[in-house]
C-alpha cells in the first residue's frame, strides 16, 4: 500500500488537473481496489483532495515563494487554470490551489517556482466576475453547473425537478474547494426543452432582449425625426444596392459603381449609426455595456433598440438613410487614385442576396428587367476583376 499510495501521489502531483479513479489505475496499471485504497489513505493525510464525487487532486506545495501578482483566472474543464503576470508569463494555478475562486475572477496569486514552471496558488479573490450561474438539478439538492470552465457543484435548499434549468444565485464560495451554496432565482425549463440552450447562453453571458424604457424612448425619438440633407452629400441619385445572406437582419452597408471610359468611381455606403448614438448618452452607454449584436439561429438580440438597428440605422430599400460614403476613383488597371468621404444621404435601390449575385455571375442568370441593377453588376465585376489581377501581379 505504501508503494501505490507513493505512486498515486506522484502522478497525480505531476498532472495538471484532476483525475479520476479509472483514469489513475489505468495510468498506472493498478486496480481500482488499490487506487481507491491508496486515495483515502493519501486525503487523511490531507495530501489528496476530492474536488468532485469522482475526481481527485493532489494539494501542491511550491518550493520558494518569491513574489506576489495580479490577474484574471482563466479556468478550464479540468479544474486547473492560469494567471498572467505582468512580465513573468502565465502562472500555472492547480486544482488544490484555485480556492475559491472562479473563471474570470480577479485574483491575487502567491508566485512560486516548481520544477522549472511559476506555479501559484490563489490568495484572495479581488473581483468576483459572476455570482449567477446555470445549472441542471441533479438530485438531493445538488445542481450541475452548465459551463464551459470548470465550476463546482452547487448546492441549494430547495428541490426541483430532475434536469430542470435553473439559475443560480451564489451565496456561499467554500474557501478550500468543494461545493458551493447557493439559491435558484430562476427556473428556465427543462434540458430537453426546445430552445433552452438559447436561454442557457443568455443567462450564462448576461443577454437581454429587452432595453431600458429610457433607451428605447430616446431611439423612438430619434427615429422619428426626418431625414435631412443639410451639411450632407446626397447621394440618393446614384443607383445603389446592399449585398447581404438571405437571413440578414439588418443592412448596414451598400455600394454605387459607375464607369466612364476605362476609369471607374465606387462609393462604398455605411449606414451611419452615429448621426443617433450621441457620446456619453444613454443609448451609447447601452451600446457600450452590450458591446455587440448576438446572432443565434432563431433570432438576433441587437446592440440598439430595433427603431434604429433594424429600422432607420438599416439600408432598407427605397427609404432616405443617414451614411457615411467612401468615394473612390480607380484606372483601368485597377490602381487607386482619389478617395474622398462625405457624410450623406442614400436611398438604396435593391436589397442583394449573396445567392442570387453568385448566379447572375457564374450563370449569366437574367437581370434584364432591371437594366441599371444589371450594369451595378457588370460593373463591379470589372472592377473587382482588375483590381484582382493588380493585387496578383504586385504579390499582394
Amino acid at each position: 500500500m505504501i508503494k501505490a499510495k507513493k505512486l498515486v501521489f506522484n502522478f497525480l502531483s505531476e498532472s495538471r488537473g484532476v483525475k479520476s479513479v479509472d483514469e489513475i489505475s489505468a495510468s498506472l496499471n493498478l486496480s481500482r481496489e488499490v487506487v481507491k485504497g491508496a486515495l483515502r489513505e493519501l486525503i487523511k493525510a490531507k495530501k489528496v483532495k476530492r474536488v468532485s464525487g469522482k475526481l481527485f487532486t493532489a494539494f501542491s506545495k511550491p518550493t520558494t515563494i518569491s513574489e506576489e501578482a495580479v490577474g484574471i483566472l482563466s479556468l478550464n474543464r479540468e479544474g486547473y487554470g492560469f494567471v498572467e503576470s505582468d512580465g513573468r508569463g502565465d502562472v500555472f494555478v492547480p486544482p488544490s490551489a484555485v480556492n475559491s475562486a472562479l473563471n474570470g475572477d480577479t485574483v491575487s496569486v502567491s508566485i512560486a517556482a516548481r520544477r522549472g514552471r511559476l506555479e501559484g496558488r490563489v490568495a484572495k479573490v479581488l473581483n468576483r466576475a459572476r455570482t449567477e450561474v446555470v445549472g441542471r438539478y441533479y438530485k438531493n439538492g445538488v445542481v450541475i453547473p452548465i459551463s464551459r470552465s470548470y465550476i463546482p457543484p452547487i448546492m441549494i435548499d430547495e428541490e426541483y425537478q430532475s434536469e430542470e434549468v435553473l439559475l443560480i444565485k451564489i451565496t456561499l464560495f467554500p474557501d478550500n474547494g468543494g461545493f458551493l451554496k447557493g439559491r435558484a432565482i430562476k427556473k428556465l425549463g427543462l434540458i430537453t426543452d426546445i430552445g433552452i440552450e438559447n436561454l442557457i447562453v443568455m443567462e450564462n453571458y448576461g443577454l437581454t432582449r429587452s432595453f431600458p424604457d429610457e433607451v428605447e424612448q430616446l431611439a423612438a425619438s430619434l427615429a422619428a425625426k426626418p431625414i435631412s440633407c443639410e451639411g450632407r452629400r446626397d447621394f440618393r441619385g446614384l443607383f445603389t444596392a446592399t449585398i447581404d445572406g438571405e437571413d440578414a437582419r439588418d443592412f448596414d452597408d451598400a455600394i454605387s459603381v459607375e464607369k466612364a471610359g476605362d476609369r471607374y468611381t465606387l462609393y462604398v455606403h455605411i449606414a451611419d449609426v452615429s448621426n443617433y448614438v450621441r457620446e456619453g448618452s444613454a443609448l451609447d452607454e447601452e451600446g457600450y455595456k452590450r458591446g455587440t449584436s448576438v446572432y443565434f439561429p432563431e433570432f438576433a438580440i441587437p446592440m440598439l433598440p430595433i427603431s434604429l438597428s433594424n429600422e432607420i440605422c438599416s439600408l432598407i430599400p427605397n427609404k432616405d438613410r443617414y451614411a457615411v460614403t467612401v468615394k473612390i476613383e480607380y484606372d483601368g488597371f485597377g490602381k487607386r487614385g482619389s478617395v474622398e468621404f462625405y457624410p450623406s444621404v442614400i436611398n438604396s435601390d435593391y436589397r442583394l442576396t449573396y445567392t442570387y449575385v453568385n448566379e447572375v455571375l457564374s450563370e449569366g442568370a437574367a437581370v434584364l428587367e432591371n437594366a441599371a441593377l444589371s450594369n451595378l453588376i457588370s460593373i463591379a465585376l470589372e472592377l473587382s476583376t482588375l483590381i484582382g489581377k493588380r493585387r496578383k501581379d504586385e504579390g499582394m
